[in-house]
């Protein structure tokens, strides 16, 4: 707890110090800034780049050698740490900035749902600035509404909605706020929601072959309200030139069986984002165990040259395949 409240201080002085910098420097040399402050996270943060690297093996780069998948996750810490550097820029944003910078591709598509009459939600998943996604949303002149959870670190978490708020943004608390989020879908607004990172509580779908938890939140909302979804990508094209991908309206589709529609819905949804993702696999956020929660588990070997140590480890893993089996959990 008392680390968790000196990291909460250290992280709010730090943003407010970043924050006061790039409001004199120039926008690019602050994104050059964020791209070397990306490099030193890759640099000193061994324990996720690991797990960075193992998920864009599995999944993007099944085929590529370990230095074509380490430039791939480097190319990412770059982008995360532009992505943290824009944070900071979030109070100079205005509509100038955004016609200068942000470039939204089927643009039409948003007047599309909003003509459905039932409310929109724009969904997302964690890649890209999805900070600043909110504050595009906000500022495009329909009432948007954004979905948040807080997070661990509460002096943190307040700047940050402070930010939100100033640019326009709504926020919905999601502890507290859930008839409200209906109430703006039923009143035809929309709302920004992410669909990844499902954790223990979320529906298993299929994610490049493998099983992973996927939030289901916005489907949820689709099945029972109707409501339209507009599957949003984010890439950026060079230093602050951003390119806002809308992908065509989705709307659920209902049967008999609701939990089957739960998740053939999700896979659909999970789908589009798999194509957006493989065209920029550095966007996508890496660093946390995705697959974790499927039933699809590896064992690894470490070998130290000795036979006999070896077929000792070789006993113990098959004593854990059958135990895991008989839970129903499969061993690749």
């Amino acid at each position: 707890m008392k680390q968790n409240l000196i990291a909460d201080y250290l992280s709010c002085i730090l943003f407010r110090v970043v924050s006061f910098f790039t409001f004199f420097l120039p926008l690019n040399f602050s994104l050059f800034l964020g791209r070397r402050l990306g490099d030193l996270i890759y640099l000193f943060d061994r324990r996720h780049r690991a797990v960075a690297q193992a998920n864009i093996r599995k999944t993007v780069s099944d085929n590529l050698d370990c230095a074509s998948s380490a430039r791939i996750t480097r190319q990412a810490y770059q982008a995360f740490g532009q992505n943290l550097t824009e944070i900071s820029i979030i109070p100079r944003v205005n509509k100038h900035y955004l016609e200068k910078y942000i470039h939204i591709e089927n643009k039409d598509y948003i007047q599309k749902a909003f003509n459905r009459g039932k409310g929109v939600i724009f969904l997302i998943v964690h890649e890209g600035n999805w900070e600043l996604s909110n504050i595009i949303c906000a500022n495009l002149g329909f009432p948007f509404v954004l979905f948040v959870r807080d997070q661990g670190f509460p002096r943190l978490n307040e700047l940050l909605n402070y930010y939100r708020l100033k640019q326009g943004a709504k926020i919905i608390h999601k502890n507290t706020g859930v008839r409200q989020l209906i109430e703006v879908l039923k009143s035809n607004q929309s709302i920004g929601m992410t669909t990844d990172q499902g954790g223990r509580y979320g529906q298993l779908v299929n994610f490049f072959g493998k099983e992973a938890s996927m939030s289901t939140g916005a489907v949820r909302l689709a099945l029972k309200y109707d409501c339209a979804i507009i599957p949003v990508f984010y890439t950026r094209i060079k230093g602050p030139y951003t390119k806002v991908i809308l992908d065509q309206v989705f709307t659920a589709t209902p049967s008999a069986d609701p939990q089957n529609d739960l998740r053939q819905n999700l896979q659909r949804l999970i789908s589009i984002y798999e194509k957006y993702i493989r065209q920029y696999p550095h966007e996508y956020l890496w660093t946390y165990k995705i697959f974790k929660y499927g039933k699809e588990k590896e064992i690894m070997i470490l070998g130290d040259g000795k036979t006999g140590h070896l077929r000792q480890s070789e006993s113990v893993a098959k004593l854990v395949i059958q135990q895991l089996a008989s839970r129903g959990i499969k061993l690749l």
